[in-house]
C-alpha cells in the first residue's frame, strides 16, 4: 500500500493497536490518518471530530519556580501544605499520567487474561471477567486516542476529570483481581494433594462467585462510563491540537547506550584537581586544622560527583591517605546523621545505638585521631556554620595533611565550610553526544553534526542531560528525527540553572521508556535523595506491586533483573561509589521520579503535615524518627495505600500503632517495618491477604501469630535478626512463597517444607528425624536456584528417602553443599555406616547443569558413579572436605576449573583429563583441546595418605594459576623440575610437606606473584637459585626452611615487584644483603633467624640511593637494625612514614649502640609496637626525640615500667597499652 494516501478507522472500539503500527511504518506515504468512533464528516463541516495526524508542538518547560533548600514535590512537610497544588505543565502532565494510567491498565487486561482459562466451568463469571478484558481495552484505546491528539483540557486532567476517574478504578480493578487471586490461593489450602487441584475444576471448589462476579460488572460498566466520557471529551474539544507524529518517530529512540565512559569529560581538571589535592595534603595544614577543605562546584548534572569519583579512585590519591571516607551530605544537612555514616563508611560496625552527639564525635574523634585521611562530602547543603563546626572538631584530630572533598551546588554552601579556591565545573556536552550518538563519525553526517551541536548548546553543560539525549539521538541516524528531539528541549539556563530547568530534557528521555519501566522507575522516589539500595530488594518490590509483566516461561526475578540493567544502562540508575554492590540514583533523576510520580508516591521528611499528604497516594516512606504517635496512626485512614516503607528506625514502641495499621490498610502489598521496635506482630496481620512483602528483620519479634499463616499472597519474607523459638503450624500455608530471608539455623523449625513449591531459594536444610523434616521435603521444590546446602545426611532413613529429594529436578540450581555430620557416634564408623553412606549419595544425584559441588564429612570409601564427565559436564567447582576413606575418585569432567581437597585419604592426583586425548598428544598428533583440563586452581590440604603428584604437569594441566600443598607429610614425589612450564602459573604454596626430596632443579615461571615455602623438605635447597628471574613475584614466604644461608642482591636484583618479604625460621640463614634493590617492598618481616643478627657487618658497594616505599617493618631482634641492609632500607625509605614492630623479642636491652644515632635512624618512624617481649623493663631513654612519632603501642610486656609523660615524644596522639 505504498501509493495510500488516506486511511480512516471509525467505530472500532478495540482496535487499540493497528493504528498505530500502521503509521510507524507507512508514515512515509499516509498523508491522513483519521482515527474515531464515530463517522467523519464531510472536510470542511464545522462539526467534523476526526483530526488528522500532525507533528507535536514543542514541549513546554514547566513553570520555574525560585528554588529552595527544601522544594520537593514529593516530600510533605509541615511548612509546605500545599506544594502539590503547584501548577506544573500541563501537556508534560498529560503526557506522563495518560502513559502511567495506560501502563497500568495494560497489566491488568494481561492479568484477566490469564484468569479467564481458569474458570471454563463457571461461564456465567467467565463472561463477566471477559467483559472486564475487553473494557479495560476500550479504555486504553481512548488513551491513545487522547495521547495522540496531545489533550490538556482542564475538565481532563483535573483532579476529578475522568483521566483521574479512569485511575482510580483501574487500581480498584486491581484490588478486585488481588481479592480473586486470595480466594483461588484459599481453594487451594483445602485441597490434600496440590497435584488434585491443576487436574480439578474451579466449580468444584468451594467458590461463591456471586459476590465478586457482581463486582466484577460494577467495574466493567464503570470502565465504560469513564472511557465514553472521556472520548466526549476529546470529540468536542474546539482547538484542534497538534497530535504526536514525533512519537512515533521517537518510539524507538528509548535506549541509551552505556558505553559512556566517564573520562570523556573532566580529564583535565581530575589531573589538576589531584595536583591541588596532593599539595594540600602534603602541606603543613592551616594554623586552624590539620586539615585542608577543597571543593567541587557546578550546578545539578553537570559531573562533580563523576569527578570526584575519579580523583577519589586514582591510585595516587588512595595510596597518599591512610583513611579513606566517601559520604553522601543528607538534605537538610544533617550531623549526627552524617557523623554516623563517616564512622560506619567502609566497615561492618554499626552504631545505630549511639543517638547524641557526644558520643558519635567521640568515636569519630578515635577513628581518625593520628590518620590521614581524605573525606568525600558528596552534595552538600550546609547552611549553618554551626553545624559544619560540629563536625570539624573530631575531624581535627586527624593527622595534618588530611583532606575534606566537598561537592556542592553553589558558592555560597563551599564558603560555609572555609573552603580554600573552589573549582568551577563545567561540562562537555558535545564530547558525550558525539560519542553517545556516534557522531565521531562526523565525516559520514555533517547535518547531524550541525545539530548535534545545537542540541550540546541548549544542554549548557549537563553531562547526565547530554548523556541521556545523546542515547535518544543514537537511536536512528537520521536527520528529521534529531530535528524533532532539538525541537523538544529547552534552553537551560547558562548559570545557576535549577532542577526545573533540566527536567524537561530528562522527561523527554522518561516519556519514552516503555510503560512497566516508567513505573517501576516512578516508584523509586519513595527512597530519600543519595539513598542506596541492593539490585535484589527493588526488584523484589517491583515484582509484590506487580509492576513486571510475564513473559513466556521466564521468571519474574528474571524479568525483573532485565528491567533493572535496563534502566541502569539507559542512566536512570548508577552504582554506588561506596559500594558496587549498591545502586544510587542521581539527584537530578530522583528529582525527575518526584514529578512524575505526584500524589501517588509520598516520602514524609522531617515534620509532618498529615493534612497534605494526598488521599490518592498509593505508595508512603516515612523518613523521619520524628512523628507524633497520632500522626502515626492517621496513616491507616489512607486505605488505598499499596505499599508503607519506614526508612529510619523510629523511636516509639509501634506495636498499638500497627495494629491500627493492620485493620485498616488491607490492600496493602508491600510492607517494610526493618528495625522498627515491634517485639510482638498483633493478630491483626491477618487482615492483611495482599501483603506480598514484609520486611521485619531485626525489629525483636520473638514469634509470629497463628493469623500470619492466612497470607497465602505471601512472596518475600525477611525475618532475619528475629530469634523465633518456633514458627506457627500452618506457616506452610504461605504457599506464595518465592524468598525468605531467615538465620539458616532457624529453617530447621519449619515442619513441612516441602509444601512452599514456590520457593526460589533455600540455602540450607538441615535432615531431622522426625516427620516433616526428612530429604524427602526436598522433592517437589522444583523452583530452587542458586545455592542449597542439606546437612545432616546420617539422618537419612533409608535409600528411597534419598531418591525421593529428587534433586535430579533441581535444573536452576548451581551450587550444591551434601554434608553429614563430622562428629558421628563411635557406633556409625562401621562398615555397614559406610556403605549406607555410599548409597545415599549415590541417590543424591543432582541435575546435570549443577557447576558447584561440595561433600563434606562423607564416610564411604567410593566416590558415586554420578560425578563424571557424562553426568556434570557443566562441573567448575569440587570440593570435597573430611572424607578420610574416599580412596579413589573417578575421572572428573575436564571442565573443572576449581578441585580443593581437604583431608582426604587419596593416594595420588585424580584424572583431570582425558587420557585418550592425552595420549594422542604424546603420540604426536593434534590434541582435542575441547576434553583437556580447565583447571586453574588445585588446593590439596591435610591429605595424610596422598605420597605422589607425578602427574601434576603442565602437559596435563596447562591451564592452572594457584596450587596450593599443605599438611601432606607422606607426600615424596611432587615435579617442580617441570613447573616452570606452567605459563600462567601465579600462586604456589608449599606448606608442611617435610619429606620432600632435593629435585634436580626447580624452575619456576616468570608469572608467578605469591610464593610461599614452608616446612617443605628438602625442596628448601632449592632456594636462592629459584627466586631468580621471577620479575612478577609480588610476596615471598620463606619458613622453617635450615637449608638456606643468605639471600643477596643478586636474587634481590630480580625482584622488581616484590612488595612483601616474610622471613622466618631459617636458623642457617647469615646474609641478607641488597635488600634496597626491592624497590616496590613495602613490607618486610624477619623473625627468629638468629644468626642473621651475628653475622659479620659489611658494607654494600655504594651507590645512588632510591627512593624506597618501605611502610611496616616486623622483627623479633633489634640488632638487625645494626645491619647495613637495613640501614640502607631506612635511609632509602626518608620520604614515607614508617611503621616498627617488634615480636615475642627476649633481648633485655633493645636498641644497643649510641643514643644519639637511634632518633637519626628512625627519625621517620610513625608508629612503634612491643609485643610478647618477655624481659623488656623499660623503653629508650632517646625515644622522646622521635618526632615523627604518634602511636605507641605495648601489649603482652608484663615488666615493662611505662615511663613519665615527659620522657615522650611530643608528636605522640596514641598512647596504647595493655597487659
Amino acid at each position: 500500500m505504498i501509493n495510500l494516501k488516506k486511511l480512516t478507522i471509525d467505530d472500532c472500539p478495540l482496535l487499540f493497536d493497528a493504528d498505530e503500527r500502521f503509521v510507524d511504518t507507512s508514515v512515509d506515504h499516509i498523508e491522513e490518518v483519521y482515527v474515531n468512533n464515530r463517522k467523519a464528516k464531510d472536510e470542511g463541516s464545522e462539526e467534523s471530530e476526526a483530526k488528522p495526524l500532525k507533528q507535536r508542538a514543542e514541549m513546554k518547560r514547566p513553570k520555574k519556580k525560585e528554588p529552595e533548600e527544601k522544594d520537593k514535590p514529593n516530600t510533605w512537610v509541615e511548612n509546605e501544605p500545599g506544594e502539590v497544588e503547584d501548577d506544573e505543565d500541563e501537556e508534560g502532565l498529560s503526557a506522563l499520567s495518560i502513559s502511567h494510567c495506560w501502563g497500568i491498565l495494560d497489566v491488568l487486561a494481561n492479568r484477566v487474561g490469564s484468569f479467564i482459562p481458569q474458570y471454563s466451568q463457571l461461564p456465567d463469571f467467565q463472561d463477566d471477567l471477559t467483559q472486564l478484558g475487553v473494557s479495560l481495552r476500550k479504555a486504553q484505546a481512548v488513551l491513545r486516542l487522547a495521547d495522540r491528539r496531545q489533550t490538556n483540557a482542564e475538565e481532563l486532567l483535573g483532579p476529578l476529570g475522568p483521566l483521574a476517574q479512569l485511575e482510580a478504578a483501574a487500581y480498584d480493578a486491581k484490588d478486585l483481581l488481588d481479592e480473586l487471586d486470595y480466594e483461588v490461593l484459599q481453594q487451594e489450602m483445602v485441597k490434600d494433594e496440590a497435584s488434585d487441584l491443576q487436574s480439578s475444576s474451579l466449580s468444584s471448589l468451594s467458590f461463591d462467585a456471586n459476590p465478586i462476579r457482581s463486582k466484577l460488572r460494577k467495574f466493567w460498566m464503570r470502565l465504560d462510563a469513564i472511557s465514553d466520557e472521556l472520548r466526549e471529551i476529546i470529540n468536542h474539544l474546539e482547538d484542534d491540537l497538534p497530535e504526536r507524529q514525533d512519537k512515533l518517530l521517537l518510539v524507538e529512540a528509548g535506549k541509551i547506550f552505556s558505553s559512556i565512559k566517564p573520562q570523556v569529560f573532566g580529564n583535565e581538571e581530575k589531573e589538576s584537581l589531584i595536583q591541588v589535592l596532593l599539595r594540600s595534603a602534603d602541606g603543613s595544614g592551616s594554623s586552624k586544622s590539620n586539615f585542608s577543605v577543597l571543593s567541587i562546584v557546578g550546578n545539578g548534572g553537570v559531573g562533580k560527583t563523576a569527578l570526584a569519583k575519579l580523583v577519589y579512585n586514582d591510585p595516587r590519591v588512595q595510596k597518599h591517605f591512610e583513611l579513606k571516607n566517601w559520604v553522601c551530605a543528607s538534605e537538610p544537612f544533617d550531623v549526627k546523621q552524617l557523623i554516623k555514616e563517616i564512622i560506619e563508611s567502609g566497615t561492618e560496625e554499626k552504631e545505630s545505638i549511639l543517638t547524641d552527639l557526644d558520643s558519635l564525635q567521640l568515636i569519630l574523634k578515635d577513628k581518625v585521631m593520628s590518620r590521614r585521611f581524605i573525606l568525600v562530602l558528596d552534595d552538600v547543603w550546609i547552611k549553618d556554620s554551626s553545624e559544619w563546626r560540629k563536625l570539624y572538631v573530631p575531624l581535627n584530630h586527624g593527622l595534618q595533611g588530611s583532606i575534606i572533598f566537598v561537592t556542592a551546588r553553589s558558592l555560597e554552601i563551599a564558603n560555609q565550610l572555609d573552603t580554600s579556591c573552589p573549582i568551577f565545573l563545567v561540562g562537555l556536552t558535545y564530547d558525550i553526544i558525539s560519542q553517545a550518538s556516534d557522531l565521531i563519525k562526523s565525516e559520514v553526517h555533517p547535518e547531524l553534526e550541525d545539530i548535534g551541536r545545537r542540541v550540546a548548546a541548549k544542554l549548557q553543560g549537563s553531562p547526565l542531560a547530554a548523556k541521556l539525549i545523546g542515547g535518544l539521538l543514537s537511536s536512528k541516524m537520521d536527520a528529521g528525527l534529531w530535528r524533532t528531539i532539538n525541537n523538544h528541549i529547552g534552553v537551560l539556563s547558562h548559570e545557576g540553572y535549577d532542577r526545573y530547568d533540566i527536567l524537561p530534557v530528562l522527561q523527554l528521555s522518561y516519556e519514552y521508556l516503555p510503560e512497566c519501566l516508567q513505573r517501576c522507575f516512578s516508584f523509586c522516589s519513595v527512597f530519600p535523595k543519595d539513598y542506596i539500595f541492593r539490585q535484589d530488594d527493588l526488584v523484589f518490590s517491583w515484582i509484590a506491586l506487580g509492576f513486571i509483566a510475564p513473559q513466556g516461561n521466564m521468571r519474574m526475578e528474571d524479568v525483573a533483573m532485565i528491567y533493572f540493567q535496563d534502566l541502569t544502562s539507559r542512566s536512570f540508575f548508577e552504582q554506588s561509589q561506596l559500594n558496587h554492590q549498591y545502586y544510587v540514583i542521581h539527584s537530578v533523576m530522583h528529582d525527575l521520579a518526584e514529578s512524575v510520580s505526584i500524589n501517588e508516591c509520598v516520602r514524609i521528611e522531617d515534620s509532618t503535615f498529615q493534612q497534605s499528604i494526598p488521599s490518592t497516594v498509593r505508595h508512603l516512606s516515612i523518613c523521619t524518627k520524628n512523628l507524633e504517635p497520632g500522626k502515626l496512626v492517621g496513616i491507616g485512614s489512607y486505605n488505598k495505600l499499596l505499599s508503607l516503607t519506614i526508612m529510619k528506625n523510629i523511636e516509639l514502641d509501634l506495636r498499638s500503632i500497627i495494629n491500627c495499621w493492620f485493620q485498616q490498610l488491607t490492600n496493602i502489598q508491600l510492607l517494610d517495618l526493618n528495625t522498627c521496635e515491634i517485639e510482638e506482630l498483633p493478630d491483626s496481620i491477618g487482615n492483611l491477604k495482599q501483603l506480598r512483602y514484609l520486611d521485619i528483620s531485626y525489629t525483636g519479634l520473638g514469634r509470629l501469630p497463628e493469623s500470619f499463616c492466612d497470607l497465602h499472597n505471601m512472596q518475600f519474607l525477611f525475618i532475619k535478626g528475629c530469634r523465633f523459638e518456633s514458627f506457627p503450624e500452618g506457616f506452610t500455608n504461605l504457599i506464595s512463597l518465592r524468598h525468605i530471608d531467615i538465620e539458616s539455623n532457624m529453617f530447621s523449625m519449619v515442619t513441612e517444607i516441602g509444601k512452599l513449591t514456590s520457593l526460589q531459594e533455600l540455602r540450607c536444610f538441615e535432615v531431622l528425624k522426625k516427620d516433616g523434616h526428612g530429604v524427602g521435603e526436598l522433592g517437589d521444590l522444583t523452583q530452587l536456584h542458586q545455592s542449597l546446602t542439606v546437612k545432616n545426611l546420617e539422618n537419612v532413613e533409608s535409600v528411597g528417602d534419598a531418591y525421593q529429594a529428587k534433586l535430579e529436578n533441581k535444573e536452576y540450581l548451581n551450587e550444591l553443599v551434601l554434608e553429614w555430620s563430622l562428629s558421628r557416634s563411635a557406633s556409625s564408623r562401621c562398615s555397614s555406616y559406610f556403605a549406607m553412606d555410599e548409597k545415599v549419595l549415590e541417590a543424591l544425584r543432582p541435575h546435570s547443569k549443577l557447576k558447584e559441588l561440595e561433600i563434606r564429612c562423607y564416610r564411604g570409601m567410593l566416590a558415586p558413579s554420578w560425578l563424571c564427565t557424562q553426568k556434570l559436564p557443566c562441573l567448575v567447582k569440587l570440593a570435597i572436605q573430611h572424607c578420610p576413606n574416599l580412596l579413589n575418585l573417578s575421572c572428573l569432567p575436564p571442565s573443572l576449573g576449581v578441585l580443593e581437597l581437604v583431608n582426604v585419604g587419596l593416594r595420588s592426583l585424580p584424572i583431570l583429563w582425558d587420557e585418550g586425548s592425552t595420549d594422542k598428544c604424546i603420540s604426536g598428533q593434534q590434541c582435542n583441546k575441547g576434553m583437556m583440563s580447565s583447571l586453574s586452581m588445585l588446593s590439596i590440604r591435610r591429605c595424610p595418605k596422598l605420597e605422589t603428584l607425578a602427574q601434576l604437569s603442565p602437559h596435563h594441566l596447562p591451564a592452572v594459576k594457584s596450587i596450593c600443598i599443605e599438611h601432606c607429610t607422606k607426600l615424596v614425589s611432587l615435579p617442580v623440575e617441570s613447573f616452570g612450564d606452567f605459563v600462567f602459573l601465579e600462586f604456589l604454596d608449599i606448606i608442611d610437606c617435610p619429606n620432600l626430596p632435593r629435585p634436580e632443579k626447580m624452575v619456576l615461571p616468570s608469572s608467578i606473584k605469591r610464593l610461599t615455602l614452608d616446612s617443605c623438605g628438602y625442596l628448601g635447597k632449592s632456594l636462592p637459585g629459584c627466586l631468580q628471574y621471577l620479575s612478577d613475584l609480588m610476596y615471598l614466604n620463606i619458613c622453617c626452611c635450615p637449608h638456606i644461608e643468605s639471600l643477596t642482591g643478586q636474587v634481590f636484583h630480580h625482584l622488581r615487584a616484590l612488595k612483601c618479604l616474610y622471613i622466618s625460621e631459617c636458623p642457617k640463614l647469615r646474609s641478607l644483603s641488597g635488600l634496597e634493590a626491592l624497590t616496590s617492598l613495602q613490607e618486610l618481616t624477619i623473625l627468629k633467624c638468629p644468626h642473621l643478627a651475628e653475622s659479620e657487618s659489611f658494607s654494600d658497594t655504594e651507590e645512588q640511593q632510591k627512593d624506597m616505599l618501605l611502610l611496616q617493618l616486623t622483627i623479633d631482634n633489634t640488632a638487625l637494625l645494626q645491619l647495613p641492609s637495613l640501614r640502607n632500607l631506612f635511609s632509602s625509605s626518608l620520604n614515607h612514614s614508617l611503621n616498627l614492630a617488634i615480636w615475642e623479642s627476649c633481648e633485655f636491652v633493645m636498641f644497643v649502640g649510641e643514643d644519639e644515632e637511634w632518633p637519626q635512624i628512625l627519625k621517620t618512624l610513625r608508629v612503634l609496637s612491643f609485643e610478647s617481649c618477655a624481659n623488656l623493663k623499660s623503653l629508650p631513654s632517646w625515644l622522646c626525640s622521635l618526632t615523627s612519632l604518634e602511636k605507641l603501642r605495648i601489649c603482652n610486656c608484663p615488666h615493662i615500667i611505662l615511663p613519665q609523660k615527659a620522657n615522650l615524644p611530643t608528636s605522640l596522639k596514641d598512647l596504647c597499652f595493655d597487659d
